[in-house]
């Protein structure tokens, strides 16, 4: 399984032989750890991640603020609208959205 999900990315992996007791193979490792390193920077693939990184923190950061919003008295209020059908969902969510967000 590993081996056909490196193979569709096109991966090589090297297999380094290396011993924690003598150090043997400590540089080598070091090496190939480097040269990926600067291969993924070359590609802009740290970048990538990075960025995909960055915007699922910024996802659970919002989803968390909605949450804690949803709690609010006020809001609780306008769920009970929805519930009741006096209010529209889309039209209840966009408000709840500004008290989170403000008004812009």
């Amino acid at each position: 399984m590993l081996e056909t999900f490196l193979h569709r990315r096109k991966d090589h992996v090297a297999v380094l032989r290396t011993n924690a007791l003598t150090g043997e193979g400590a540089k080598e490792l070091a090496d190939a750890i480097l040269h990926t390193w600067q291969q993924l920077r070359a590609s802009g693939e740290v970048e990538k991640r990075r960025k995909s990184q960055l915007i699922a923190e910024i996802k659970t950061i919002v989803q968390e603020q909605v949450r804690t919003a949803l709690q609010k008295p006020e809001n609780q209020q306008i769920i009970a609208k929805i519930a009741e059908q006096e209010q529209n969902p889309y039209r209840a969510s966009l408000k709840i959205i500004r008290t989170v967000f403000g008004k812009n």
